[in-house]
This record gives C-alpha cells, sequence and structure tokens, in this order.
C-alpha cells in the first residue's frame, strides 16, 4: 500500500509528556505508534517540536533483511530514544542499537572499538550522554523496526569544550544506502542547535569510509584535517578524518 509516514524529532522530555499519536500532533513513543500509516495529513501542531521529513512511498513486503523492498530511499521515523518515567532509556531500543552497533565494531572500521559493547554497556552510555542533554535519535520504519541511531556527545573531556558536540550516526547493516544516514545526521544536527551547542565534530574513522564522508559533506560539513595511520584494525593501519559544522548562525 502507499504509506505516508511522518518523520520528525521529539526531544527527550516530550516522550514521556506527549498523548498518543493522532492525525494532526506529533509521534509519541513506539507503543503509541500506529503500525501502519495509511493516507495520513503531514501536520505538526504542538510547540516544541521539529518536522523533518514527510515521503509517500510504495512499500513492498520485505525478501530478506530489515529493509528489503523498500525503494532506493525510504522515509523512516526519527524519533528520541524513548523512555520511562525514571529516564531510563527503554530496552528494547537500547538492544537494537547495540545490535546493530556490535556489527559495526566486529566487521567494520568506522568504530575503533575492538569488543563489541554488551547492553548493559550501551544503556550506561546513552543513559550518560541524555543526563547532559545530549541528543540520542532513533530511527525506525513504518512498523516500529529499528534500522539506524544518531547521537551527539561530547567532542573532548575539558570543560572548554563543552559547547562542541561529536555525532555517531550507524545504520543497520541491510539498510544502508536508502537515506536513512542523510536523515538521522539532519534531525541530529538539529537537535544540537536547538540545545545551544557551537560546533559539531565528525571523527571518521578510515579514510577509505567515503559513504560517510560524502554524507557529512553534504549536509556542509568541511573537511579540516586527516590524522594518518593512527588506529590498527582488521591487519590495518587506519586513518581518522576530522570534519566540523558550524550549528549557530
Amino acid at each position: 500500500p502507499n504509506l505516508l509516514i511522518r518523520s520528525q524529532l521529539l526531544y527527550p522530555v516530550e516522550l514521556r509528556n506527549h498523548q498518543p499519536w493522532q492525525v494532526g500532533t506529533s509521534v509519541t513513543t513506539r507503543a503509541h505508534m500506529p503500525r501502519f500509516v495509511p493516507d495520513l495529513a503531514c501536520k505538526v501542531q504542538p510547540q516544541k517540536t521539529a518536522p523533518l521529513i514527510c515521503g509517500l512511498h510504495s512499500v513492498s513486503r520485505f525478501a530478506v533483511g530489515k529493509c528489503a523492498g523498500y525503494p532506493a530511499r525510504m522515509t523512516t521515523i526519527i524519533r528520541a530514544l524513548a523512555t520511562d518515567a525514571s529516564g531510563h532509556p527503554d530496552p528494547s531500543d537500547i538492544a537494537a542499537m547495540t545490535a546493530i552497533y556490535q556489527h559495526h565494531v566486529l566487521h567494520g572500521t568506522a568504530s575503533f572499538e575492538i569488543d563489541p559493547p554488551s547492553i548493559g554497556d550501551m544503556e550506561s552510555r546513552m543513559s550518560a550522554l541524555m543526563a547532559k542533554e545530549y541528543p540520542v535519535l532513533i530511527a525506525e520504519k513504518y512498523d516500529g523496526v529499528i534500522v539506524g541511531f544518531a547521537y551527539a556527545g561530547p567532542h573532548k573531556p575539558r570543560a572548554a569544550y563543552n559547547q562542541t558536540v561529536e555525532d555517531s550516526v550507524y545504520l543497520d547493516k541491510d539498510c544502508l544506502g536508502k537515506g536513512i544516514g542523510r536523515q538521522l545526521l539532519t534531525a541530529l544536527i538539529n537537535a544540537a542547535a536547538a540545545r545551544g551547542f557551537y560546533q559539531m565534530m565528525a571523527v571518521i574513522g578510515d579514510s577509505a569510509n567515503t559513504a560517510s564522508i560524502g554524507l557529512h559533506s553534504a549536509l556542509g560539513f568541511r573537511h579540516i584535517g586527516t590524522a594518518q595511520e593512527i588506529g590498527f584494525k582488521f591487519g590495518r593501519r587506519l586513518d581518522i578524518v576530522y570534519m566540523q559544522k558550524a550549528l549557530q548562525d
């Protein structure tokens, strides 16, 4: 069927306070999301929401993998990491994020970690970010399946760096090349800017990671340097590519 998928950013406080989803209002937690959303108006009425993407696609049934059968560019719902009433991250969100990231640690060079973190490790990391008001975002399909995540965190621990963030974007291995990374990074830039952060740094593992370099360049990041052969993984010497974007006009 043709599905009109609303994609917008909700800040963490609104995930706890919003009313259930309905036409003309904003999406709240996944528990309130309809499994199918046919022919709904793309409107945002409540304040403090940032509408991002509305798109109409014909979506076929899945063949293999989470994104099989989707068009070359798929529209996803971008939302904040869900939390409970006490502010703790939603366990199912954390589990999905962990599975996505573990694959990249074990098989890719974007992350310089060697040993993949556990679900408990990821829960601790995301809790620490949210406690300091850093944005943590989820990308999910119309049926609630999580296909990627992104977050902004501190670039350096010393206090003078507090207005600068560093971005991270990771996608499900079956959902690459469908525009999800662009949707996530666009939302992350908007969220970080809305929180008053001044600069965003991209610290990209492996100078051969042309997809990430191209994505950041397309969204206004400029290349500021490359640290050569400072990592070693899978028997290779790896570079780090540094890119930067101003968040405030």
